[in-house]
C-alpha cells in the first residue's frame, strides 16, 4: 500500500487509522499536513517505511512516479500524487490524483486506477 502524505491531522487520529490498515507493507511518502508529530506516529509503526519526497514504483513494467506534490515534469510513465486533495486537473494525461477524497475515501487498486489512466490518455477526458 503507498499513502502519499496527509495521513491524519492529529497524533490520535493518525494512531487510530494506522492500526485499522490490515496491510503489512505500508509506504508513506511525507504530505504537507504530515507535522512532526504525525511524523513521529508515523516513523514509530513496525509496518510503515517512510519515504521523504517521491518514489519511483516498477509495477507491470510500468514506472510510476508517486509523490505528494503533482510536478510538471517526471521520470517514468505515469506521475500519481494526491496533495490537490482532488480540486484540481494536472494538465498531462499521464498524471493523476490519487487522493482516497476523489475515491469515496477508498484507496485505488492497480487494475481501477490503470483503466482510469489508459481511458483519459485514449479519450483525452478525466
Amino acid at each position: 500500500m503507498w499513502l502519499l502524505g496527509d495521513i491524519a491531522f492529529t497524533k490520535d487520529t493518525c494512531e487510530d487509522f494506522l492500526c485499522k490498515l490490515k496491510c503489512n507493507n505500508i509506504n508513506i511518502i511525507w504530505g504537507n499536513h504530515d507535522h512532526q508529530q504525525i511524523r513521529s506516529v508515523i516513523k514509530k509503526h513496525p509496518k510503515v517505511k517512510f519515504h521523504a519526497y517521491a518514489h519511483v514504483l516498477g509495477i507491470n513494467g510500468y514506472k510510476l512516479m508517486l509523490c505528494h506534490y503533482p510536478m510538471l515534469a517526471w521520470t517514468g510513465d505515469y506521475h500519481l500524487f494526491g496533495h490537490w486533495h482532488c480540486r484540481g486537473v494536472h494538465p498531462a494525461l499521464n498524471a493523476f490524483d490519487v487522493g482516497v477524497d476523489g475515491n469515496g475515501f477508498m484507496p485505488w487498486e492497480w487494475d481501477e486506477l490503470y483503466a482510469r489512466l489508459v481511458k483519459i490518455q485514449t479519450t483525452g477526458r478525466r
